[in-house]
């Protein structure tokens, strides 16, 4: 989790540093909140998703936002799925 907040956080100063996202520190802390009630914590999508409510105000940057955050934040690790072998090794229930 902490390196998570280290990555927000540096994502949050490079925003800040961008004329397109006028960001206070009010939605840095509303960010931590609710991470800290464990909204965002799903997945990379849901994270994302949650950034954006809080941070973007204009479809226009959607975009700039999903460019700085993919080179801030470490993807979350995925749950492994089944490769075909083990698919295919299951027996069968008719």
């Amino acid at each position: 989790m902490n390196k998570l907040v280290s990555e927000l956080s540096n994502l949050y100063h490079r925003l800040r540093r961008l004329p397109e996202f006028p960001l206070g520190i009010d939605q840095y802390l509303m960010l931590t909140r609710a991470l800290r009630q464990g909204l965002g914590l799903e997945n990379d999508a849901a994270l994302r998703r949650l950034c954006i409510m809080l941070w973007v105000e204009s479809q226009d940057e959607v975009a700039l936002f999903n460019e700085q955050f993919d080179l801030f934040i470490t993807p979350f690790p995925q749950a492994e799925e089944p490769t075909d072998t083990e698919a295919e090794a299951e027996p069968e229930t008719e």
